[in-house]
């Protein structure tokens, strides 16, 4: 019996070994391709040991415009996720707690803003922004990311708070709290891990938003994954700037979830039982 359970406890490291080898490799790969000179990036077949090299990160922030686009992705990713968050979450409290007539109804067209893919909207959105005048602007980009996220928030906080007993709330009126009281003081703490988790999402989101920062950006919006694509050309692609661009992108996504990472550990009511 030890013997046996001993084979299997094998067979599990082994299959998870390769299961994480196969989620990384491609990390490696492009890592390692960052690292390495236009040359040996092509080279066939590939190079293992070589000498890494970052010339393609120095060329990346001081050759080109990528330091100003970045600082545009976070400025856009980082506001839109404030904002969802800020006018999401009361809506989710209200759903929440309250009845009211066609909650069910408003719900699922809270829901049906999900449902419909961002591209059937890129020409409806360029038509207006190009009358009120919100083309290549950070503000123009900050509203449809909101627009996006707050079906989003108002879903996964609305779950949240279900959770949460109503107790908490009729002791909150009771000692007289408002309704926004309530919810910064008493409810937020407790759905700490639904905030971040769902800030989380949000922010990737916007951050790795493609297709309507291209089309609504010309040259003083334009973030950090449209810069990467002026990388390729027809004649050849730059594979060094397009691999240290796509890491110099992930990290700050990385960063973020690092920071609250303790809060997604954390159980829905455990600021609940605070002492």
């Amino acid at each position: 019996m030890r013997r046996t359970n001993a084979y299997k406890s094998i067979g599990i490291f082994i299959l998870v070994v390769i299961a994480l080898s196969l989620s990384f490799y491609p990390i490696y790969w492009v890592i390692q391709l960052s690292m390495k000179s236009h040359v040996e990036a092509f080279k066939f077949p590939p190079s293992w040991i070589f000498k890494p090299s970052f010339s393609n990160y120095q060329r990346l922030f001081a050759g080109t415009a990528f330091p100003k686009r970045l600082l545009n992705s976070l400025i856009v990713a980082t506001l839109s996720t404030l904002f969802a968050l800020a006018v999401g979450t009361p809506a989710a409290y209200v759903f929440s707690r309250k009845k009211f007539k066609h909650k069910n109804l408003l719900l699922l067209l809270v829901l049906t803003s999900r449902m419909i893919p961002p591209v059937v909207f890129i020409v409806p959105y360029f038509m207006v922004y190009i009358n009120i005048g919100l083309i290549d602007t950070r503000l123009g980009l900050i509203l449809i990311y909101v627009t996006f996220s707050l079906g989003l928030v108002v879903w996964s906080m609305w779950t949240f708070f279900d959770e949460i007993p109503t107790e908490l709330d009729e002791a909150a009126e009771v000692d007289g709290a408002s309704i926004l009281q309530t919810i910064w003081k008493v409810i937020l703490p407790v759905a700490i891990a639904g905030l971040a988790s769902t800030g989380i999402l949000c922010f990737i989101m916007a951050w790795n938003d493609f297709i309507f920062a291209l089309v609504l950006t010309r040259t003083n919006a334009v973030t950090a994954p449209v810069e990467i694509t002026k990388a390729m050309a027809y004649e050849a692609e730059d594979i060094g700037l397009m691999t240290s661009g796509s890491l110099a992108i992930s990290f700050p996504a990385l960063l973020f979830a690092i920071i609250v990472r303790k809060y997604l550990r954390k159980g829905v009511l455990g600021g609940a039982v605070k002492e």
